[in-house]
């Protein structure tokens, strides 16, 4: 018996209207979040590039090395980063409670969606400093 799924979405349509709006409102003001924090993230280490400039000047003048310099820097952005990821891990652990309901097919707590979000922190707070 063939299914007739034009009937059945214009059925089930109106009633799942309202879950498509706030999934689809969801995924754009997630989007947004992760671009305000990569924007964010990327002012926070142009600051700091920029606040040492001196600094840095300095250790190019007595003879560092562009490597060297580079893990400095590097350095600095792997705290910040690994901060970030530390702080944020537990805080979103603990409101996953609240999306729950609007789930459907991952858990909340799902392994890989929490380390995708991980690497992409870490992405970012990379590619903020190199295209300073």
């Amino acid at each position: 018996m063939p299914v007739a799924w034009d009937r059945i979405l214009a059925c089930a349509g109106p009633a799942l209207s309202a879950q498509r709006l706030v999934a689809t409102l969801s995924a754009w003001l997630g989007i947004l979040a992760t671009l305000v924090a990569a924007i964010g993230l990327y002012g926070v280490m142009a600051y700091s590039v920029t606040r040492r400039t001196r600094e840095i000047g300095i250790r190019l003048a007595l003879g560092a090395g562009r490597r060297s310099l580079l893990g400095l820097v590097m350095r600095e952005v792997a705290l910040l980063t690994c901060a970030g990821v530390l702080i944020a891990i537990p805080i979103a652990l603990a409101l996953t409670r609240y999306v729950k309901a609007q789930l459907y097919g991952i858990l909340p707590n799902d392994p890989l969606s929490i380390a995708e979000l991980n690497r992409e922190a870490v992405k970012q707070g990379i590619f903020g400093w190199f295209h300073k």
